[in-house]
């Protein structure tokens, strides 16, 4: 039994492989795995929840020397370590009886907090002219158990007719945003419009997970949408009237 991979997240996949060889000379029929259950291998026991398997469903027949492959998924949720058991079950062909096999043990998986990135942006104001200035926010919740690190904002891609110049940002360049879900950083972009029309803008965000050692990136998301208006041009006209007088 091989389980992959050996550190994973919670909310993460773990592949668990179970391969049934026939090391006999009598062909297996029915040949299935039973009892395949995670366990804690700890201090400390950690968890893992059924997602999908087996992989092929049903059974199979081994001949002679013949094995199979029987694939799951699990899900890491509970911290620490833990492993998995089962065993082999088919039928004789030649004898008619039940045949089943000793356990077998995987390796051991640990499971670790893991962080999760979450990204919303708005821009605002609502409305402005060109040569206005506007401000893009970046808001980033961690709503995994570990901590993020160096998350920055990235990816910023502007949309619709209108046109914006960056002049500033982004403010901070990075910071450190602690799992929970309770704890959330800003990130804030300053923008000056340049064309009138509609404008939105797209972005991620993405740190270096502290438990797992590895980058967490969000999923994009997408902005409200802001009118940029053209600005007004004022002209002013002064008359004289009238136009000739006299000393007096």
């Amino acid at each position: 039994i091989v389980a992959n991979p050996v550190i994973a997240g919670t909310g993460q996949e773990i592949t668990v492989r179970v391969t049934v060889n026939n090391t006999g000379e009598a062909t297996a029929t029915g040949v299935s795995v039973i009892g395949l259950d995670d366990a804690g291998a700890g201090p400390p026991n950690g968890d893992a929840s059924y997602n999908s398997g087996p992989i092929p469903g049903g059974t199979v027949t081994l001949l002679g020397g013949q094995n199979a492959t029987f694939t799951w998924t699990y899900t890491g949720v509970g911290v620490g370590s833990i492993n998995f058991t089962a065993r082999a079950a088919g039928t004789d062909v030649n004898y008619g009886y039940n045949v089943t096999s000793t356990a077998g043990v995987s390796n051991r998986v640990e499971i670790r907090s893991t962080a999760n990135l979450v990204s919303n942006i708005r821009i605002e104001p609502g409305v402005v002219s060109t040569g206005q200035q506007v401000t893009v926010i970046m808001r980033i919740t961690n709503t995994g158990l570990g901590n993020a690190l160096s998350v920055v904002g990235e990816n910023i891609v502007q949309g619709g007719t209108g046109a914006i110049g960056q002049i500033s940002g982004p403010v901070p360049a990075t910071q450190t945003i602690t799992g929970g879900g309770s704890n959330a950083g800003e990130i804030t972009w300053v923008y000056v419009a340049t064309g009138a029309g509609t404008k939105w803008v797209s972005g991620n965000a993405r740190g270096w997970d502290e438990n797992l050692g590895n980058t967490r990136t969000s999923a994009t998301s997408v902005s409200n949408g802001i009118i940029i208006e053209s600005a007004a041009t004022l002209a002013g006209d002064i008359t004289v009237s009238p136009m000739q007088v006299s000393e007096g």
